[in-house]
């Protein structure tokens, strides 16, 4: 089999592409779903060069090898595995992905006051790792040990806190544990889920004002700890860096919002070509689910009917990954709208002149008091939602040219 990642449910998974990029292809890299039943047989055939493990098997298969690390057998936790020989050797590379991740958001834990919710094997990578940079406190959350989270009103003095739950993953998209605006000494949340890459609990944490992070970087860091001791051999730091980056953009949408008839429909196809992504028009989408055009739909169904279905197509689109998508002019008046957009979506906004922008085939335009009018209550929402805006009111390849230029240069 050579390399590869077990666990029970990996749809989910960056893996494989995150290899790829690492080692420049220098070997195949597998996802292997196994049910609980399955797992003794499968570490027993040893049919494997080396693998990585995630939940819930980090702590399952440790009595099942030869030889553990120090790191390891400290955490009480694997995540990955090599055979050498007959024998099975077992590592936590996660130690190093979280270490790399609190690094690199320069933020100082020592001395600060840690909240992990979870008390599971990603729990106690976390743990030592904030243990090992002297934070003064930590204290675990959980559905059944003290403290739990309904006892979160005794532990609400946290200035780091960190989730180690599956709770927010995809496909279960709009979960969180807690409000981290209610924690008033909160200064940054870590959510060590990367997919979808902003989850309930980050978009919380960034509403409220409070820097956040999400898991990829940790998953990146110690995806390459795993390949060097696949591999037998250093990879650049700087390989780790450009894997970030290419992996956030290959599972980034992008995401057009504006008035109707701004161009998103248009801008957005030639986004896509440029991006190699595939286009998403949610109007279209509606449309062949409903069977009819919108203006048809509004006559017979009405408004609420309507945004109902935009609700739903939404929220399917915003939760996958690697697309660029034209939202309805409307859509993102709806918050629930605006929190599926904002699960994987970098958010471009199309300005266009008022006089530019048609009328036909489009109800809530026509209707309106005036373009003026809706303009004025939808363009502080457009705003405020936005990362980037674009004027598009030149030539289309200019327009399509700037987005592209614009999304190259994120930060992550």
């Amino acid at each position: 089999m050579g390399y590869g990642l077990i666990g029970e449910y990996l749809s989910h998974s960056f893996s494989p592409e995150i290899h790829r990029e690492l080692t420049d292809g220098a070997y195949n890299y597998h996802l292997i779903e196994l049910t609980p039943s399955q797992l003794e047989p499968f570490l027993a055939e040893k049919s494997f060069d080396g693998i990585n493990v995630t939940n819930p098997y980090k702590q399952k298969v440790i009595p099942y090898l030869d030889e553990i690390t120090p790191e390891a057998i400290k955490i009480g936790a694997v995540n990955t595995i090599v055979r050498r020989g007959d024998r099975l050797i077992g590592y936590n590379t996660d130690y190093f992905g979280f270490r790399y991740l609190l690094n690199r958001l320069d933020e100082p834990i020592r001395g600060a006051r840690i909240q992990i919710l979870g008390n599971g094997a990603t729990s106690k990578t976390v743990a030592a790792v904030c243990s090992d940079l002297g934070a003064s406190s930590i204290v675990k959350v959980s559905r059944r040990e003290s403290p739990t989270f309904d006892e979160l009103e005794q532990v609400k003095d946290a200035q780091v806190i960190i989730n180690a739950t599956p709770v927010g993953m995809y496909p279960k998209l709009d979960q969180t544990l807690i409000q981290p605006g209610a924690f008033s000494d909160c200064r940054i949340v870590v959510d060590v889920i990367y997919n979808p890459l902003a989850t309930q609990l980050i978009q919380n944490a960034k509403a409220a004002g409070i820097r956040a992070s999400n898991g990829l970087p940790m998953l990146v860091a110690q995806a390459k700890v795993a390949a060097e001791i696949f591999l037998g051999q250093d990879i650049p730091q700087q390989a780790l860096e450009k894997t970030l980056q290419t992996i956030d953009s290959r599972f980034r949408n992008v995401v057009l919002i504006g008035m109707p008839g701004s161009g998103k429909s248009t801008v957005g196809k030639l986004v896509a070509e440029r991006l190699k992504k595939p286009f998403v028009d949610i109007d279209e989408e509606i449309c062949q689910t409903v069977g009819m055009s919108i203006p048809e739909y509004f006559e017979k169904k009405g408004e609420p009917a309507f945004r109902s279905i935009e609700r739903e197509l939404t929220a399917k689109f915003g939760g996958m990954n690697g697309q660029v998508i034209s939202s309805g002019g409307g859509s993102v008046m709806d918050e629930v709208n605006r929190r599926s957009f904002r699960y994987n979506g970098i958010i471009v906004y199309l300005e266009r002149d008022l006089g530019s922008l048609p009328h036909h085939g489009r109800p809530v335009s026509q209707r309106a008091g005036s373009l003026e009018q809706l303009f004025g209550e939808r363009h502080p929402v457009y705003q405020a939602l936005a990362d980037l805006v674009i004027d598009n009111n030149g030539p289309l390849t200019q327009t399509v040219d700037r987005i592209v230029d614009s999304l190259g240069g994120r930060n992550i």
